[in-house]
């Protein structure tokens, strides 16, 4: 993947993404760590509800599904 790869999909010019980080790997840094945020927090919501087993596996799919699509 390139770093032109990266700013299309992120639908912005190579420019700006060297505007906001130093280099590709650390693009990948932090969307890396911003995925890990979200699914954490995912996971925390999940832990601290209240539903029967059988639902939070459900639950937990739809949070990985919506983690994917993110």
């Amino acid at each position: 993947m390139s770093i032109n790869d990266i700013a299309a999909a992120a639908g912005t010019s190579i420019g700006n993404m060297y505007h906001y980080f130093k280099s590709k790997n650390e693009i990948i840094s932090e969307i890396l760590r911003r995925g890990q945020k979200g699914y954490g927090n995912h996971v925390a919501l999940i832990a601290g509800s209240s539903i029967t087993n059988h639902s939070k596996g459900s639950a937990n799919n739809d949070s990985r599904r919506g983690y994917a699509r993110a």
